[in-house]
């Protein structure tokens, strides 16, 4: 995506949709992520992406359609191994960051905080660890959660930008393919993978696939489109040079052949001058 982002101005300015089309893609994935269990286990900590006001609706202030929502965080003491689940219902429509963090840190070993420039943070106690997976419960419907970037694998804010995260590719243990506790839980990425043939939200209900297709199709039409305006401006060119030959009368043909005529000349007056200086030099000797 980022090459054909590169070729925006000269594609007739394709770009705005290569990028809804990233953000939408990475949206969905993330989305998914967002309520899963990673390889690695309940983390101890997590930091959202920020918004501008802390006190006004989320809604609005987050890249992507987000809805009313519930999702379930589950608290895990790492030394026994019990779990403590407790489920969130939040409005970003009339609810703020604010509250949400408000929400979180009533929850038994979890400790929510805002940080200055307008980030959720989560931090479990000592001995603690946490994690988001529905384990047969609510799987955050509205988006929150992925729209803030939790457990998130995609980063970016379009096709020039869109690459994995940093976190993933130096752990990908981190990827939170599972929705419960329990190896060879993948249903998580059993989802990713049907989004391929879903239509999703930030694509206008179309899928991947068709979304970049239809992409692809306008790019050939512009681009046959620019080849018809190429070849009608060569011909309009080449029937506006012989019309000019015509009206000024000149021949190439005739131009060039009055050029070799001249150069010929020139090479034998040359000559002649070459032989006519060597002969007086010859003569003057003869005289000394």
């Amino acid at each position: 995506l980022a090459g054909y982002r590169e070729a925006d101005a000269a594609l007739g300015g394709l770009g705005e949709r290569l990028d809804d089309m990233a953000r939408g893609v990475r949206d969905a994935v993330n989305g998914v992520l967002a309520t899963g269990y990673p390889a690695s286990g309940p983390t101890a900590n997590a930091t959202s992406r920020p918004v501008a006001v802390l006190g006004a609706s989320l809604g609005p202030q987050l890249d992507g359609p987000v809805s009313a929502t519930s999702f379930n965080v589950t608290l895990t003491n790492l030394s026994t191994g019990a779990e403590t689940t407790t489920t969130i219902s939040f409005n970003p429509e009339s609810q703020s960051l604010s509250d949400l963090s408000g929400q979180l840190d009533g929850v038994g070993n979890l400790n929510a905080s805002l940080s200055t420039d307008g980030r959720l943070q989560l931090q479990a106690d000592s001995g603690f660890g946490f994690d988001f997976a529905p384990r047969g419960g609510p799987e955050d419907p509205g988006g929150v959660l992925g729209a803030l970037g939790f457990n998130a694998i995609f980063a970016g804010q379009g096709a020039a930008d869109l690459s994995v995260s940093s976190a993933v590719r130096q752990d990908s243990r981190l990827l939170a393919l599972g929705q419960a506790p329990g190896a060879g839980d993948g249903r998580n990425a059993g989802k990713i993978a049907d989004l391929a043939q879903q239509g999703l939200a930030g694509l206008g209900g179309r899928n991947p696939g068709e979304a970049f297709s239809s992409i692809l199709s306008e790019v050939g039409d512009r681009a046959a489109g620019a080849n018809a305006r190429l070849e009608s401006s060569s011909t309009l060119e080449a029937s506006l040079e012989e019309r000019r030959s015509e009206v000024s009368g000149v021949s190439l043909e005739e131009e060039v052949v009055d050029m070799l005529r001249f150069q010929r000349s020139f090479e034998v007056a040359a000559r002649y001058l070459r032989v006519v200086d060597e002969m007086s030099r010859e003569l003057t000797g003869l005289v000394r």
